[in-house]
């Protein structure tokens, strides 16, 4: 009776409900099952000796689970393990104003309730989401976790007791998301400023860019090699040597030594670190590189964008989605964009995905250090003074393992690893079985013999892919990748000039906006509750003035995620206007001067820079001149 209403709700919130969609109408509906009223107005539903709600009361059972498990905040999403007859999920509604995402793996009792409860109201809410695989549940959860959404987890009695075999290893994997996200966190906030200066610093060099958007469907049913630097790439290379004119090589930029030192020249080289581009390269000569198309991210190490090379390719991934949305707006482009995942060779996995080659195996991705050996070359781990596994330093490395842990290896037995690549074999897995779902999916292979397990890769000899395709590729290299005509450039820099004069503008104004609503936090008041209310209305004030605001938002995350959580937890005190108002004002202090003393001489630094390229030379543009379109020569402070 409402299932196809409901249905039609669920499409018209998150693309993602296609798949459950499809699902549902492709099962038939429970039968054996009995349906009973409550005392409160409410109903149960006996299913497999299980009645779904209290018998006795359903809605209060309902307010009873929100008030012992749920935290009713904004930045929170409800995690709701089985739908039951709805109860739930509608109380929840009307309580939080957070995400709400609803697991029920059982599709034929989804699809019962579906047909016979009018759920259209709260389905077609954006913040609610629907699923019956679990998959596609953690991959939704996983991107809810990572936009810094808090977890919450909600369930009934009946549903915990019809889930029982399910909910243990399901809680493992969604603790282990949550571990990872704070890991990948960490590392965000460790870099956060650096990507920041690099981005802006790199900015000049954009209008003369093509992007991977170049690339899609490129190379459509041509084979593929994602190319690192684990150990088991030395007894692969013989064969990857072979394969060199048949195959689409993309090699990680740590890889580039051993490939040209076995007399390999790949076609593409990745470079996403912020760091470390001179290791990668360090001592190959100019001819080699010159051969090779860099593949890029707006945050890479600025002495890339000038190494030499055949061509250079903007690559513009999911992480730091902000500054892609900048360049989208600022260079009237909706560009390609790719997934995360930690590891340079999963952005190499995702650009052949794009390019539409197939099939596609990893090469020297081991994930893992077996017989703790960490690179090819024959580079190992060793005990260190505190009998701790660690590296030598040497010209070539610029990292050292920390925090070991195990992954399962092809043999099963378990091999030492990093708790990032645990995280990284986690993301190919997944992107595995999103490839298995997909119109066209890939065939994909790993070469990697001797590492990690990784579900979705079948194990692959590379010397049986040799003479299975014509050599198509005159000698190594391919084409050179398109460019932008000099006038089309000149209006992409004009355009990203104009862009970053008006983000100049905007951090100007957040300034001047941070330092008044420091000062107004700062008057005290004799009486509490006016201090309360004022307290609430600058906190509220601020929330305003960066919700509208998402790139500057963005360049303040972690300054504003510290303050959120500071400031909640204080307003809890007894006297938690008066300490809430002190953090108002360090935060409104500590904020201005971030944005005042290290983002904006960055953006202006860039703005100039940009304004030459767009005036085709490479002098520094003069504030002061009015036929520089306009470079505003801003005060050394703001006041």
């Amino acid at each position: 009776m409402y299932f196809e209403s409901n249905c039609q709700a669920l499409l018209s919130t998150h693309a993602q409900h296609a798949a459950t969609v499809d699902q549902l109408r492709a099962v038939s509906p429970i039968t054996e099952f009995e349906l009973n009223p409550c005392p409160d107005g409410g109903y149960t539903l006996l299913y497999r000796g299980v009645a779904l709600h209290d018998p006795q009361g359903p809605l209060s059972e309902a307010e009873a689970v929100i008030a012992q498990q749920a935290t009713l905040v904004a930045d929170r999403v409800h995690v709701v393990l089985g739908l039951g007859l709805g109860y739930l999920l509608e109380a929840l509604s009307e309580k939080s104003p957070g995400q709400m995402v609803v697991y029920e793996p059982d599709a034929a009792l989804l699809r019962f309730v579906l047909e016979n409860v009018d759920l259209a109201h709260l389905l077609s809410l954006p913040r609610v989401a629907l699923f019956c695989d679990q998959q596609d549940f953690l991959l939704y959860l996983r991107k809810k976790l990572y936009s810094q959404y808090k977890l919450d987890i909600l369930t009934l009695r009946g549903s915990a007791a019809l889930l029982a075999q399910e909910i243990q290893p399901l809680m493992e994997q969604i603790t282990r998301m949550e571990l990872f996200r704070v890991q990948d966190f960490k590392t965000g906030q460790h870099f956060h400023q650096k990507w920041i200066q690099q981005f802006f610093g790199n900015a000049p060099n954009f209008a003369a860019m093509p992007t991977l958007d170049d690339l899609v469907d490129s190379f459509t049913d041509k084979p593929a090699l994602v190319i690192s630097r684990g150990p088991s790439l030395d007894a692969a290379l013989p064969w990857v040597r072979a394969l060199a004119d048949a195959v689409v090589l993309i090699a990680v930029g740590g890889a580039l030594h051993r490939l040209h030192d076995h007399g390999i020249t790949p076609d593409f080289a990745l470079f996403y670190d912020a760091n470390g581009m001179k290791e990668q390269v360090h001592g190959l000569p100019d001819a080699y590189l010159e051969q090779i198309t860099f593949v890029m991210s707006p945050f890479t190490q600025p002495a890339v964008f000038d190494m030499p090379s055949r061509g250079k390719l903007l690559m513009l991934a999911q992480n730091n989605m902000q500054f892609v949305d900048f360049l989208d707006e600022a260079l009237q482009r909706k560009h390609c964009r790719l997934g995360g995942g930690g590891t340079v060779s999963i952005i190499g996995f995702q650009m052949a995905q794009r390019m539409g080659c197939n099939p596609i195996a990893l090469v020297g991705q081991d994930l893992a250090f077996p017989h703790n050996q960490v690179y090819a070359g024959g580079v190992a781990m060793r005990l260190n003074e505190k009998g701790q596994l660690d590296l030598e330093a040497s010209e070539s490395l610029y990292t050292a393992p920390y925090d070991l842990t195990t992954v399962p290896g092809q043999d099963g037995k378990p091999l030492p690893t990093l708790q990032s690549y645990q995280s990284f074999l986690i993301h190919l897995e997944e992107m595995a079985a999103l490839n298995a779902k997909s119109e066209r999916p890939a065939q994909l292979w790993n070469a990697s013999l001797g590492g990690a397990h990784i579900e979705g890769f079948p194990l692959l000899d590379l010397q049986r892919w040799v003479g299975q395709w014509p050599c198509w590729k005159q000698p190594h290299a391919l084409s050179q990748p398109p460019a932008w005509t000099a006038e089309a450039q000149q209006g992409r820099a004009k355009s990203l000039n104009k862009a970053i004069q008006d983000l100049q503008v905007e951090l100007i104004g957040h300034i001047r906006f941070l330092k008044e609503q420091g000062r107004l936090a700062g008057r005290n008041q004799s009486d509490l509750r006016k201090l309360a209310n004022l307290t609430l209305g600058v906190n509220q004030a601020i929330y305003t003035r960066f919700s509208e605001a998402p790139f500057a938002a963005y360049l303040l995350i972690h300054e504003m995620r510290a303050y959120r959580e500071q400031f909640q937890e204080t307003l809890t005190l007894p006297d938690g206007p008066l300490k809430a108002q002190k953090v108002i004002k360090t935060f409104c202090q500590s904020a201005a001067s971030f944005l005042e003393e290290q983002i904006l001489p960055t953006v202006r630094q860039a703005s100039e820079l940009c304004l030459s390229r767009a005036r085709g030379n490479d002098a520094p543009a003069d504030p002061a001149d009015p036929a520089d379109d306009g470079i505003v020569d801003w005060p050394a402070q703001v006041s």
